[in-house]
């Protein structure tokens, strides 16, 4: 085989390679979308982008030989698939980086690094969504749960709120799971953490109740009954006798149409029937929603410490080092956007300093603290090798010879739509995403073109963007 061969192989091979790692994305971001996420499933992920890195290595280190017995002309073309290549030795070295980081932590990195997380999961409207993959997911259960029911209850008014009217079912077994573990989850946290966040929260709940008439659990759990009676009476259904009869869609529905109908109010999940707390707390939040969206309760303020938190040491080193809020208007943010985010509630006063209390040491501390060093890596570096990695798809385009003119032609349409395909599919897949809400949102209020260059900034990420989840 001659060297002109070797050269078009390693041409083609690298054009296979970007092909096969845009498919690995999807796989993986498809995943990760699902918002099940399951842990061995991500580890399986891993291997195949690692196993796609190796791959690209060989061939980087093939054309850098092959260069050394050919032209000038080959020379160039080999510099052009370097800088192609590029990609999975920046994923490999900022994994490598990241481990380095994790592993010479300490515990209060650590804690500040999760706290930082919850403050930006609940500066969000996306918060619900990461508490639900948290729950979603089966490994370290305890664990995840405790830090879903904190990043609930840290910020009922812009997550729990949302939820409660969400049509989204894995936003409802969140709060569900919440409720019913809170009781639970109140041993794990310090006195000094949960007592004074608690009582603010609990007077909120019952100065906002004197204010609006809700239905009553009584109330709703009679209906219900009637419901069942009359469906045994007049059999209109089979399942009518059924013990879990009172927590299906029908029931559910009837019950909805009712209390929409007396208060404009929706009860979304059937779990609220079995529980007068959480029913209960449910209304009320929805209530609050709904009064807060008619421009109305006005006097009703989220009963957190705005300021307390934000203004710790720990997390504001973290706050600065993620980027948010603070420099948002320095990025060219409406003021719409910047004052919306800035106007969410920011967290229980001393929420920082009680971390002690929380038992996160193990495989989720970890997790939350990479996904909180990779972004300002990824951030730098993304740019400068996903731009490398269009300009060398298009240079191929000149220098890649093929005979034949319908040949030529298809071979050069192939680079174009590769160049043009990976960051139209990273845009569209990062739009989907709520964890990268407040870059991308912000951005395309302000201007469709920073929208398309904030996806693009953000095109690593989605290799370790699912560490978060």
């Amino acid at each position: 085989m001659s060297k002109d061969w070797i050269s078009k192989a390693l041409v083609v091979a690298g054009i296979i390679y970007v092909l096969a790692e845009i498919l690995a994305n999807g796989n993986l971001l498809s995943v990760v979308g699902s918002h099940r996420v399951n842990h061995e499933q991500v580890e399986h992920m891993e291997k195949v982008m690692r196993a796609l890195s190796g791959c690209g290595a060989v061939i980087l280190l093939s054309n850098l030989i092959l260069p050394m017995f050919r032209k000038t002309s080959h020379r160039i073309q080999t510099l052009i698939l370097i800088a192609g290549l590029m990609g999975p030795f920046t994923y490999l070295g900022v994994q490598l980086l990241v481990d380095g980081i994790v592993g010479s932590s300490t515990r209060q990195d650590r804690d500040a690094g999760v706290m930082a997380y919850i403050y930006r999961m609940g500066m969000t409207n996306g918060g619900i969504e990461h508490s639900a993959a948290l729950v979603n997911d089966q490994h370290d259960p305890k664990g995840k749960a405790l830090l879903a029911s904190l990043g609930l209850y840290v910020f009922p008014g812009s997550v729990l709120g949302e939820a409660i009217t969400s049509k989204k079912s894995a936003y409802a077994n969140v709060i569900f799971n919440a409720e019913m573990n809170r009781n639970d989850l109140m041993p794990e946290l310090s006195k000094g953490l949960w007592t004074p966040f608690d009582d603010k929260y609990t007077a909120y709940l019952n100065h906002y109740e004197k204010k609006i008439n809700i239905p009553s659990h009584d109330q709703v759990m009679a209906d219900v009954r009637r419901q069942q009676d009359k469906c045994i009476r007049y059999r209109a259904r089979k399942d009518c006798s059924q013990p879990d009869f009172l927590n299906g869609a029908y029931v559910k529905g009837e019950v909805n149409k009712k209390i929409k109908k007396e208060s404009g109010l929706t009860v979304v999940e059937d779990y609220w029937l079995t529980d007068r707390d959480s029913f209960r707390r449910a209304m009320l939040f929805s209530a609050i929603k709904a009064a807060k969206a008619k421009g109305k309760a006005k006097d009703i303020d989220y009963p957190m410490g705005r300021q307390e938190f934000a203004s710790s040491p720990d997390v504001t080193r973290w706050l600065s080092v993620i980027g948010f809020p603070y420099y948002f208007k320095g990025m060219g943010m409406s003021p719409y956007f910047y004052g919306y985010y800035s106007d969410k509630p920011r967290a229980v006063a001393g929420l920082a300093h009680n971390l002690a209390a929380i038992d996160l040491d193990g495989y989720q501390a970890e997790q939350i603290y990479r996904s909180m060093i990779i972004p300002p890596i990824a951030l730098f570096l993304s740019l400068f090798f996903a731009t490398l990695n269009i300009i060398s798809l298009l240079a191929s385009w000149i220098t890649v010879r093929v005979k034949g003119r319908w040949s030529g032609l298809v071979v050069r349409l192939a680079l174009v739509m590769l160049a043009a395909i990976g960051p139209l599919f990273m845009s569209n897949a990062i739009s989907q995403s709520k964890w990268y809400e407040m870059i991308t949102v912000g951005m395309s209020q302000a201007s469709p073109i920073r929208y398309y260059v904030a996806t693009w900034i953000l095109h690593v990420e989605p290799y370790i963007g699912y560490l978060v989840r």
